[in-house]
C-alpha cells in the first residue's frame, strides 16, 4: 500500500525525508542540532512530495536551548509548491519553541493535486540565529477545520548589520553613534522571495527626530524608499509596497528581496520589524528594470541548476534567465508562453523528452535554439533503475513519495530469488561474473558515448569525465553532476553564448549538496576508482551511513 495513503489515519514523520542544508549537524537518535552562533540559513528542505487536495498541518517538534538574545525569531518555516507558489510562511521565537512544537496549517488546492499537474511540495526549515535549536521530528497530517496560518516574516533577525549598528540583548537594533548617519543593515539572510502582491513592513521602536531611511529592492528595482522619524517608530508605522508580477516568486526567477536601513543621524531603537501580505489594490507597482538579454533554459533538474547559476552569478551582466521544466505543468503554460515571446535564446537540453516539449511551436522564429548536453555516467551505478529494469515493488510501496528516490533493479531481482534479507544482502555484496561483465561493458559503452558527446557539442567535458571520474567524485548520482562538473557546463554554455565568465559565479551550483549514491565496492574496484571503497559514505536526508547500511536500509524498507 502507498504509505501516504495511511496519512489520514496517523501523522507521518517527514523528517527522514528532508534534506539537510549546509548548517547544522545530526546528533544522537538522529536529532538535528544547530547552534545559536552558526550562520543563518536553510536547515532542512524537501521532500518534494505530491499531496492530495485538502487542509494540511505541518508540525515540527523543536526545542530551544541556549539563547544569544532574549527576543526575536530564531526559526522560520515555509511551505512552497513547485518553487513558484508560496502557501504559508511564518517565523517563530524561542518562546514559541519552548512549547515543544510549532505548526503551520495550509491548503492544497484541487488544481495542485489533479493528475494533469501534481505539484511538488517543499517544506523549508530556516535557522534565523539567536538560539540553539534541536529538531526532533516533523509531522504531516490532515488538518481539522479552523483558521489557516497567516504568512508573516520577522525582518530584524535576517538583517546583516554594518559596523555602524549593534544589537541589544533583547534583539533590537540601534546605531552605535547616534549623530553619525550611514548604512546600518541590509542583505537579508536567509534569502527571501515573495509572491507578487502588496505587503506591509511594520516598524516599532522609540526615538526622536530623524531616525532612519528604509529601502526595499528586488534586484535592481526599487519598491520602497521612505524616511521614518523616531516619533513614528514610537507609535508604530506600516510602510506599504507592491512586488510586481514580473518580480514575484511565481515567475520562477531568482528575485531576492533586499531591505536596507540607513541612519539619518538621530538616536533610535528599532525593536520590531515584521513583513506580512496586505490588502492594497491602490498601491502602484514600480517599473521593472529590464535585463540586457533574455534566456530560457529548458530541461530537467540539471538545467534548473544551470539556470540558478545564471540567475545568481551574472549580476554584473543583468541577464534575465527563466527555467522551464521539460514536462511543464498546465498551470504554467500561459506564463511560459510569455517568457518565450520575449526571449533571445532558448537553451534546450538534449534529452529524450525534448521532442515532447509542449511549447516548442511557441518559440518565435527569430529566437535562437541552442542545444546543450545532459551530463550523466551510468557506469557508477549499473543497477540504477534509470539504467535498467525498474524495482516495481519499491515503486508501488510508496508511490511518488518514497524514501529512496533512486531504485535498484538488482535488489528487485534478488527479492524474488532470496526471500531472507541477510541472504539477499550477501548475494548483492558479492556480485557474480555476469554482473562484473555488465559493469565492464557499461563502462566501455559510456566511454564511447562521452566521445560522441564531445564531438557533437564541440566540448571536452566527456574527456574530462572519462579522465577524472575514477579519482574524483564528479557525480552525486548517475544523473546529478557535482559542482566541479557543473562549473565546466556553466563555462561551456557562457562561451556558447559569447559571454565572459564572471568572477563570483560558483555558489549554488549544487542542487544535491549532500546526496551521494554509494558505489558498490566491487564496481569501484572494477572501474579502478580510488575514491570509493567499502567505507564510501552516502549522505542523504538522514545523514551519513556506510554503503553496507545503505543497502540494508533499502532491503528493510522495501522487503
Amino acid at each position: 500500500m502507498n504509505a501516504l495513503a495511511d496519512i489520514a489515519v496517523a501523522p507521518r514523520d517527514v523528517l527522514p525525508f528532508l534534506h539537510k542544508g549546509a548548517i547544522g549537524r545530526y546528533g544522537a537518535d538522529r536529532q538535528l542540532l544547530v547552534g545559536a552562533g552558526e550562520r543563518r540559513g536553510t536547515l532542512l528542505y524537501g521532500p518534494y512530495w505530491r499531496l492530495p487536495a485538502g487542509r494540511w498541518r505541518l508540525k515540527i517538534d523543536v526545542c530551544a536551548g541556549r539563547r544569544a538574545q532574549d527576543q526575536g525569531c530564531c526559526l522560520g518555516v515555509e511551505v512552497v509548491a513547485d518553487n513558484r507558489r508560496l502557501l504559508v510562511a511564518k517565523d517563530f521565537t524561542p518562546r514559541d519553541c519552548d512549547a515543544g512544537e510549532v505548526s503551520l496549517i495550509f491548503v492544497v488546492s484541487p488544481d495542485q493535486s489533479e493528475a494533469g499537474h501534481r505539484a511538488k511540495f517543499e517544506f523549508r526549515v530556516l535557522s534565523l540565529g539567536g538560539a540553539d535549536l534541536t529538531i526532533l521530528a516533523a509531522w504531516l497530517a490532515p488538518a481539522p477545520e479552523g483558521d489557516l496560518t497567516p504568512s508573516r516574516w520577522s525582518i530584524l533577525p535576517r538583517l546583516r548589520l554594518t559596523p555602524l549598528a549593534r544589537r541589544t540583548p533583547d534583539g533590537a537594533l540601534q546605531p552605535r553613534l547616534a549623530l553619525v548617519g550611514g548604512p546600518l543593515a541590509g542583505r537579508l539572510g536567509p534569502r527571501l522571495r515573495l509572491p507578487a502582491g502588496a505587503y506591509a513592513l511594520s516598524l516599532r521602536g522609540s526615538g526622536a527626530g530623524p531616525a532612519l531611511r528604509v529601502r526595499v529592492r528586488v534586484g535592481a528595482t526599487q519598491l520602497l524608499c521612505r524616511e521614518v522619524a523616531g516619533e513614528a517608530l514610537g507609535e508604530g508605522c506600516a510602510l506599504m509596497f507592491r512586488v510586481p508580477d514580473a518580480l514575484g516568486l511565481e515567475t520562477g526567477e531568482e528575485h531576492r528581496l533586499d531591505i536596507s536601513l540607513e541612519s539619518r543621524g538621530g538616536g533610535f531603537t528599532l525593536s520590531c520589524a515584521e513583513l506580512a501580505p496586505a490588502p492594497g489594490d491602490e498601491i502602484a507597482a514600480p517599473a521593472v528594470a529590464s535585463g540586457s538579454a533574455r534566456i530560457v533554459i529548458v530541461g530537467n533538474c540539471q538545467a534548473e541548476a544551470l539556470a540558478q547559476a545564471f540567475q545568481r552569478g551574472l549580476t554584473h551582466d543583468r541577464v534575465r534567465v527563466k527555467y522551464h521544466f521539460m514536462a511543464m505543468s498546465p498551470l504554467y503554460l500561459d506564463e511560459a508562453r510569455r517568457d518565450l515571446q520575449h526571449c533571445d535564446v532558448v537553451l534546450m537540453q538534449r534529452i529524450v523528452e525534448c521532442e515532447n516539449y509542449p511549447l516548442r511551436a511557441d518559440i518565435p522564429a527569430r529566437t535562437e535554439i541552442a542545444p546543450f548536453p545532459c551530463l550523466r555516467l551510468a557506469a557508477l551505478w549499473p543497477f540504477d533503475s534509470y539504467n535498467g529494469p525498474q524495482d516495481h515493488a519499491a515503486l508501488a510501496a510508496e508511490g511518488e513519495n518514497r524514501a529512496f528516490p533512486y531504485l535498484d533493479w538488482r535488489l528487485a531481482q534478488l527479492r524474488e530469488a532470496e526471500p531472507h534479507p541477510e541472504a539477499r544482502f550477501r548475494a548483492y555484496a558479492e556480485l557474480g561474473a555476469s554482473e562484473m561483465k555488465l559493469v565492464k561493458r557499461l563502462a566501455s559503452w559510456e566511454t564511447r558515448r562521452l566521445v560522441a558527446m564531445d564531438r557533437e557539442f564541440d566540448t571536452d567535458m566527456g574527456a574530462y569525465i572519462e579522465a577524472n571520474y575514477r579519482r574524483r567524485r564528479l557525480f552525486h548520482t548517475t544523473t546529478h553532476p557535482a559542482p566541479a562538473l557543473m562549473r565546466k557546463l556553466r563555462d561551456w554554455t557562457l562561451r556558447r553564448l559569447g559571454r565572459a565568465r564572471p568572477l563570483a559565479f560558483d555558489r549554488q551550483l549544487d542542487l544535491l549538496n549532500e546526496w551521494q549514491i554509494p558505489v558498490h565496492p566491487q564496481v569501484a574496484r572494477t572501474l579502478g576508482a580510488t575514491w570509493a571503497d567499502e567505507g564510501t559514505l552516502y549522505h542523504g536526508p538522514s545523514g551519513s551511513v556506510s554503503w553496507e547500511n545503505y543497502i540494508r536500509a533499502y532491503i528493510q524498507r522495501y522487503g
